[in-house]
């Protein structure tokens, strides 16, 4: 359960402007799970000058971009509207053109905690007997990784597929628990199960479309895959961080609610993953 409050669209400038005396900067995001994490993870990206003690929780994509359609002033307010990138950025459509928007180029914000360094050390601070090195090896993020790559980036190719061309089926909610293989330790999504979750969207789609208007949009996502991988374009909240939270869990008792492991995770972040993001806010602040 969440205690953030979400505020419509058009309370956003009033919303901004109240929290002004501790933020030098307006941040409207669409998350409700876990704001602080936006707080922690925007300030790597900020300059240390600049105040940020909390974000605007607008709810849903919607809602954000309205509140940003609503606001399209240059008044002198710092101010930044984030969007998901979600399977848009697979599909490769443009972002709404509107000013103070930015869109993440990775599916959305649990994409940008995929970080090695700051999973471990998130661990660690829970687990004090736990030695970083010892535990670097027991997870083995990138052999992990690499043992679920090619199944979730595949199953998200045709969540694309699906989301442009029936988008009243199910895609992304469908829970990756029930791709998982069974018995396993190490949460590895079961490639035959992806496969046949894939040959049921298939048949689904197959049924209000021809088989050219499937190929011509699958050949247009997997091209636009190449681009990046599975941590920009699988779902870090829905799919790649929960497996990664049962996996620490596992091994080291990682026992905090996962948004609140996601919180410390961001603290534990090091370096600004994404370039864009940290040049479109080092302009924002400055103006």
């Amino acid at each position: 359960m969440t205690t953030s409050v979400v505020f419509p669209p058009r309370a956003a400038p009033a919303l901004g402007l109240l929290k002004s005396r501790n933020n030098d900067i307006e941040v409207f995001v669409e998350d409700t799970s876990a704001p602080n994490l936006w707080v922690f993870l925007l300030r790597k990206y900020l300059p240390s000058s600049v105040r940020l003690d909390s974000v605007n929780v607008l709810g849903s994509k919607r809602n954000v971009i309205d509140a940003c359609k609503a606001d399209q002033a240059v008044d002198g307010r710092k101010k930044l509207y984030i969007i998901d990138g979600d399977l848009d950025i697979l599909l490769g459509k443009p972002k709404p053109r509107l000013r103070h928007l930015y869109r993440l180029r990775r599916y959305c914000v649990e994409n940008y905690l995929l970080d090695e360094r700051a999973l471990i050390s998130a661990a660690t601070i829970l687990n004090p007997k736990l030695e970083y090195d010892s535990a670097q090896q027991e997870v083995n993020y990138s052999g992990w990784l690499d043992g679920n790559r090619d199944a979730l980036l595949g199953l998200f190719i045709f969540y694309a597929v699906t989301f442009e061309l029936k988008r009243d089926e199910e895609t992304v909610g469908y829970s990756v628990n029930r791709l998982l293989e069974e018995d396993t330790k190490v949460f590895r999504v079961c490639k035959n199960r992806v496969f046949r979750r894939v040959i049921g969207l298939y048949r689904c789609v197959r049924s209000t479309c021809t088989a050219e208007e499937i190929r011509n949009i699958y050949d247009r996502v997997r091209h636009n895959s190449v681009m990046g991988g599975v941590e920009q374009f699988v779902s870090g909240k829905d799919y790649i961080f929960p497996l990664l939270y049962l996996l620490l869990r596992k091994k080291f008792r990682v026992n905090i609610p996962i948004n609140s492991f996601k919180t410390l995770v961001a603290q534990c972040i090091e370096r600004p993953l994404d370039p864009y993001l940290l040049r479109r806010l080092r302009i924002v602040s400055r103006k």
